[in-house]
């Protein structure tokens, strides 16, 4: 059976993590990065794939030939929206890394966009809702428990950020609420099953 095909859309730091999961996964291959640094794409024969498939967009991957059965979105976030919707309306299914949007409106834009193609495979990723810690309780409250039914949750962060600001998220307003703080709401969601009703 011919494997399926994938191109990353960003080889930084998520981008390789997505790549080294392809290269270990038996029914899949990458065969295409798309990035804007040319730099890096002049040196991608260095990590297995062909010299020839980096592309500066995937308009360009597609026009040239290089058509893959799925597309892995791993840019800065505020890229995703535009990204996202430039895949489907290319006909491709798509893999958008969280955080998925810059906002609400950005985020249902790319809901609608998805709804309307309900051939293709859209999604978006995940980082901590299956790491041990989560996952445990996860279950912990899916069982019968000492503590009973969760009704409700207060929670407060304290994984504040500050005005550090490195590679990508030096372009982002608030470093906190469109970093770190989406991958807590999905990780409460994911355990509780709760949904957020509140957010300051």
């Amino acid at each position: 059976m011919a494997k399926k095909k994938a191109i990353i859309c960003g080889l930084g730091g998520i981008g390789n993590s997505w790549l080294r999961a392809i290269k270990h996964h038996p029914d899949w291959e990458c065969i295409g990065v798309v990035d804007t640094d040319t730099e890096l794409l002049e040196h991608i024969g260095e990590k297995g794939i062909p010299e020839d498939a980096g592309f500066t967009s995937i308009e360009e991957a597609v026009q040239l030939g290089t058509k893959p059965d799925c597309v892995i979105i791993a840019t800065p976030i505020y890229t995703h929206h535009s990204l996202t919707r430039e895949v489907l309306d290319l006909d491709l299914n798509v893999i958008c890394e969280k955080n998925m949007a810059s906002t609400i409106y950005q985020g249902r834009q790319m809901v609608q966009a998805a709804l309307e193609k309900p051939h293709l495979c859209t999604a978006v990723d995940t980082q901590y809702r299956y790491e041990i810690a989560q996952w445990t309780a996860k279950k912990f409250l899916q069982t019968e428990n000492q503590i009973g039914k969760l009704g409700m949750i207060k929670w407060e962060s304290a994984d504040y950020r500050g005005e550090k600001r490195w590679g990508w998220r030096r372009w982002l307003q608030d470093v906190y609420l469109e970093d770190m703080s989406v991958h807590w709401f999905d990780t409460i969601r994911y355990i509780t099953g709760m949904d957020i009703v509140q957010v300051k």
